[in-house]
């Protein structure tokens, strides 16, 4: 809908006229150009009656002003303060918006509701050249003098006044004919935790002052922190809570919260601001609370309202060493006999915690008193921004990425860097994007029964940001591919009034949809809806093409047995059988070459032909490498559902230096390590069987690991080095071996650690225990300069 209206108001064409923070270009005019044809209204306002021709003028967006007067634009328009697009360019001093707006026609004599008007604006705030042209103009009885039809040759580039920073929404790129993500975090149910409305709690615990017998000083600035975040998670549907707390106090309270109700909320956010240490913070009263203790209060066990829903703590605390040392470790606990079967009912209760701390373990934080801690702003910053397009640990590599890059300077004179750490055990990815539980995407995952709460208070028949409705959802089925709960979903659309031959902007059906994903359940729902079977799209694809194209089977002859004409073609001439045969789908071409073949073709595959549960799986089976082909395929004039071919673990390129594996687009601003070949050294260090005084038992099996990591990372173009049965020293020693190589060719380090372990270190071979941190220690980059800024 090209007159969408996101969050602040704004539609697209408001949007292209304004240009942003960016100088305009050709592009936003081509933009503005693609969306008046596509029927956005020249004359649109925003929440404060600014046009799309105010935002040009403003902008001094000058192709785009001269494509909405052709359009139609009211040219002397009024916001609410009475100011016209002609005022708004001779107020920034843009010369050439304000010629061009005189020539077409606009009156210099309008005055705002302060008796202002665009000359005296102009000398306000000295614009000299622009008040020239107005005087000049108003010299002229007729205005349109020929003097200023043409335009003039500037000397040089003119002053680009930039509007005041606003906050922008997240747009995405134009949906390609290659590429066709119909919601940029949309995904199955079972890998995206629910997203409810409202969201959940969001907890603030923020120690500003201190008492004075603590010993600790004010946090100034912190309130900026908690004003930022209160606003943040409001806008995002959370229920905020704040409270200044003293230690034993901080504990009771989030008791209270963790007995408190969450059945109706998906999630629950928590920040932990106060002077700190390692694994601790302090109350107001200058005592401490463990945070183990307070991450307890959580646990499954303790707080069923939260089981398996995501609970999310951000830590804006020092976590410096607080002089403990590691006491000698127990050997770990070795369990022998079988593997007790897991209770789906239960869930272990490290599970579903995912904690982001400001800083590093015995490093400082840093806070501004001026602008509020590093972190937190920075944080705040990267959700607002990416909340609608990127998933919590996503942006949360982007905040690292940020705050990384940002050096502080402190009262001394000195520079230091932050690194953000981040730890936990999410099952799922977390969205903060209140939207996910709109019906669309309550139907693109599957997920009946939310659906079947909302539907009946919701339009199933409203479109969202990208033109999509619940069904067109539903029939695709996502990435992850159609599951049970989108043919429940589709179905009871379906009974609530969704119109069964509903199209999105690219002409596409739902039939098309559930064709090209081999819904077929949907498939079938759709056709007994008396949806068309052989509605086209833009191009002129109908669904038997897109089945026969994607090498469905199933669809292909399911859509042939309800009357789908196999004759007919596209804008490019192709039919479904040329499709197929071009992409190589030999039981499509078969089928369809027998169906034309036959008089009675359509009687044989009703009457005679049933698929039974062996001949589906058969044919999956049959079709698989020509399913993988096409896959690939890049024809330009089909669409494909992701944004990239998954690829082969052969291709190096393939492994994601932002260090996730899934081959997911990322925000422009995201700086993605680089790839190298070969990519870098991969150690496996594997201990195994135990000397008889260690008391350790043999790792029975762990030989099995070594050999899947070794072949993977080697097809993954690493050079794999493999130790065996080390003692402590040996540990210690070969790691610093590995150090000191040069890694300046190469990419990235990864390391494997298999042993018998405890708290925070492994043992070696010999029984001896050696410090997992004094390992990763060797690796920083004052020790080993070939990884610095390397992951």
């Amino acid at each position: 809908n090209a007159n969408w209206r996101d969050r602040w108001g704004q539609t697209p064409l408001l949007r292209a006229a304004w240009a942003g923070e960016f100088v305009p270009n050709q592009g936003h005019a081509d933009c503005a150009s693609l969306l008046l044809k596509l029927g956005a209204d020249a004359n649109v306002k925003d929440p404060d009656r600014v046009s799309a021709l105010h935002w040009s003028a403003e902008s001094d967006n000058l192709p785009v002003l001269k494509l909405l007067a052709d359009a139609g634009a009211r040219l002397d328009a009024t916001d609410k303060r009475g100011l016209t697009p002609l005022m708004l360019a001779s107020w920034r001093g843009h010369l050439r918006s304000a010629r061009e707006l005189l020539r077409l026609g606009c009156d210099p004599s309008v005055e705002d509701k302060d008796g202002d008007t665009a000359a005296s604006l102009a000398e306000m705030y000295e614009h000299g050249d622009v008040v020239r042209l107005l005087a000049d103009w108003s010299k002229n009885s007729h205005g349109a003098s020929a003097k200023f039809k043409a335009p003039v040759q500037m000397d040089g580039d003119d002053d680009v006044h930039f509007l005041e920073q606003m906050k922008m929404d997240v747009f995405l790129p134009q949906q390609s004919d290659q590429a066709r993500s119909l919601n940029p975090i949309g995904g199955h149910s079972s890998n995206v935790y629910p997203v409810t409305e409202p969201q959940g709690h969001c907890v603030v615990v923020n120690i500003e002052n201190y008492d004075p017998e603590s010993n600790f000083s004010r946090r100034e600035g912190s309130n900026l922190d908690v004003r930022r975040v209160k606003t943040l998670f409001k806008s995002l549907g959370f229920k905020n809570a704040l409270k200044p707390f003293a230690g034993q106090e901080i504990f009771w309270e989030l008791s209270n919260y963790a007995r408190g109700d969450h059945s109706q909320f998906g999630t629950f956010v928590c920040f932990l601001m106060a002077h700190g240490t390692k694994g601790a913070i302090y109350g107001s009263d200058g005592q401490y609370q463990s945070l183990k203790e307070l991450l307890s209060l959580f646990q499954p066990s303790k707080c069923r309202g939260l089981e398996r829903k995501p609970k999310i703590f951000f830590t804006q605390a020092c976590r410096g060493a607080d002089g403990e040392h590691l006491a000698e470790p127990a050997p770990e606990v070795q369990h022998d006999g079988n593997v007790p079967v897991r209770n789906s009912l239960y869930s272990p209760n490290e599970s579903d915690f995912l904690i982001c701390y400001a800083n590093t373990e015995d490093s400082p934080a840093y806070r501004d008193p001026n602008n509020g801690s590093i972190f937190i702003q920075t944080l705040c910053d990267v959700i607002e921004e990416q909340y609608e397009t990127e998933f919590l640990e996503d942006m949360i590599l982007e905040v690292n990425n940020r705050v990384t890059n940002r050096p502080i300077q402190g009262g001394d004179g000195s520079f230091y860097q932050a690194v953000v750490e981040k730890t936990g055990c999410l099952s799922k990815k977390v969205s903060f994007n209140p939207h996910m539980a709109s019906l669309s995407n309550l139907a693109l995952m599957g997920d009946i029964r939310r659906l079947q709460l909302l539907a009946n208070r919701g339009n199933v028949n409203r479109r969202d940001r990208w033109g999509q409705t619940p069904l067109l959802r539903a029939a695709w089925g996502g990435e992850s591919g159609p599951n049970p709960g989108h043919k429940d979903c589709a179905s009871l659309l379906l009974k609530l009034g969704a119109d069964a031959n509903v199209k999105d902007p690219d002409g596409v059906s739902a039939l098309h949809w559930s064709a090209e994903s081999d819904n077929l359940p949907v498939l079938k729902l759709l056709a007994d809806a008396g949806a068309r079977l052989d509605a086209t799209d833009k191009r002129g694809l109908t669904p038997l093409m897109l089945a026969s194209w994607r090498g469905h089977l199933r669809s292909a002859r399911e859509l042939l047995r309800l009357g789908c004409d196999p004759g007919v073609e596209d804008k490019d001439g192709d039919t479904a059988a040329s499709l197929a045969e071009m992409y190589e789908h030999g039981d499509v071409v078969r089928l369809l070459a027998d169906w034309n073949s036959q008089q009675t073709g359509r009687d044989r595959y009703s009457e005679d032909h049933v698929d039974t549960d062996d001949d589906l799986v058969e044919e999956e089976d049959h079709s698989e490498s020509n399913r993988s082909r096409a896959s690939s395929a890049k024809r330009n004039f089909v669409r494909q559902k992701s944004a990239a071919p998954v690829g082969t673990l052969k291709r190096p390129e393939m492994y994601r230096s932002s260090t996730s594996f899934m081959n997911r687009s990322l925000p422009v601003s995201f700086r993605h390590y680089p790839v190298k070949d070969p990519q870098g050294h991969c150690l496996i260090i594997s201990i195994e069987h135990y000397d008889p005084g260690s008391h350790f038992t043999n790792r029975t099996g762990s030989e099995l690991d070594v050999e899947r990591v070794e072949s993977l990372f080697a097809s993954l173009h690493f050079k794999v080095t493999v130790k065996r049965d080390l003692t402590a020293p040996q540990i210690f020693h070969e790691m610093s071996r590995i150090a000191k190589f040069d890694h300046s060719d190469y990419g990235t380090f990864i390391c494997f650690l298999m042993a018998h372990g405890t708290k925070g270190a492994i043992y070696g071979r010999d029984g001896q225990f050696h410090q997992i941190k004094d390992l990763i220690s060797l690796f920083k980059p004052n020790i080993c300069k070939g990884l610095d800024g390397k992951p």
